[in-house]
């Protein structure tokens, strides 16, 4: 079985057929009880691969406890840019031009 995928997670060295119709799996260090490979079926080796794969359209960094969305805490945390975007939608007169909405904060105003 050849891997051809370009900066995989599973090296190509750690990975061999072996007879009859196996992938055998060399680990860079060994598990606690001694193990050093681990034997597949393909279809196993497939599904183990397929596992790794982040689902589409997803966030792979998910955010817990008071960085959650809906924390009760995080307005406390992150600071006031609901009410920054809330305050440049208002309404203004007609002559003077809107600004644009800044979606991200300066580096400067994260670090303080």
């Amino acid at each position: 079985m050849a891997l051809k995928v370009r900066d995989s997670p599973v090296s190509r060295s750690a990975v061999c057929g072996h007879p009859p119709l196996k992938v055998v799996y060399r680990l860079r260090h060994p598990w606690r009880d001694g193990t050093t490979e681990v034997v597949f079926d393909p279809l196993d080796f497939i599904a183990h691969l397929a596992a790794l794969i982040p689902p589409p359209r997803t966030n792979l960094v998910r955010y817990h406890g008071v960085f959650a969305p809906a924390a009760r805490l995080r307005s406390k945390i992150v600071g006031p840019q609901n009410q920054i975007l809330a305050s440049s939608m208002g309404h203004k007169a007609p002559g003077v031009k809107k600004r644009p909405v800044r979606r991200n904060l300066l580096w400067a105003e994260l670090m303080s």
